[in-house]
């Protein structure tokens, strides 16, 4: 089996400390140009610009941004839209590489599970080999001791019946004997 060293690591910050300080910029760009606080922001500003050219253009002023045609404005809502969308695809793809990495950590972690799992799995094989052994081990003492047993038994009742026969024997011939104590008078 392949030994993979997987080390449980923080993908984000590891994606963090690579990134230049052209990705952290789009990042914030993004963050910001996707957020309703922008929105509102350039809602109040195209209000503002409005609002004072038209004001300027009314009273007899000279206005900054000539009214109804607003050059000036356009040209600055035409570089936001230009170079937002940029700044967005830079966030996606940044957002890609964390989702790659954050896939290979997964499938590494996975693998070794499933490594782990195996040789788990191996080891209660050997186990369940090594205790059937050892049962058809204790089988097979079990066996000799009964038969050990049961040839103790027969051994104990034939010495036994070979006893009570002596003894049997002993006493008939005692009784053939005269006793001492009957011819002293006692």
């Amino acid at each position: 089996m392949d030994n993979i060293d997987l080390e449980i690591k923080n993908i984000n910050a590891q994606i963090e400390n690579r990134m230049s300080i052209h990705d952290n910029i789009a990042r914030w760009v993004s963050q910001k140009a996707g957020s309703m606080s922008f929105i509102y922001i350039l809602l109040i500003i195209v209000i503002f610009w409005t609002g004072i050219n038209l004001y300027m253009f009314t009273h007899g002023m000279v206005p900054f941004d000539k009214p109804y045609e607003f050059q000036v404005f356009l040209s600055i809502s035409s570089l936001i839209q230009l170079f937002i969308p940029l700044f967005i695809l830079v966030s996606q793809n940044i957002q890609e590489s964390r989702t790659r990495a954050l896939a290979d950590q997964q499938y590494k972690i996975a693998k070794r599970t499933e490594m782990e799992a195996i040789e788990i799995f191996d080891h209660l094989r050997n186990l369940g080999y090594n205790m059937n052994q050892i049962l058809e081990q204790l089988k097979l003492n079990q066996n000799k001791i009964i038969e050990i047993e049961n040839g103790q038994n027969s051994t104990t009742k034939a010495l036994l019946r070979e006893m009570i026969d002596s003894v049997n024997r002993f006493a008939k011939e005692m009784a053939k004997r005269p006793c001492l104590m009957d011819r002293e008078g006692l």
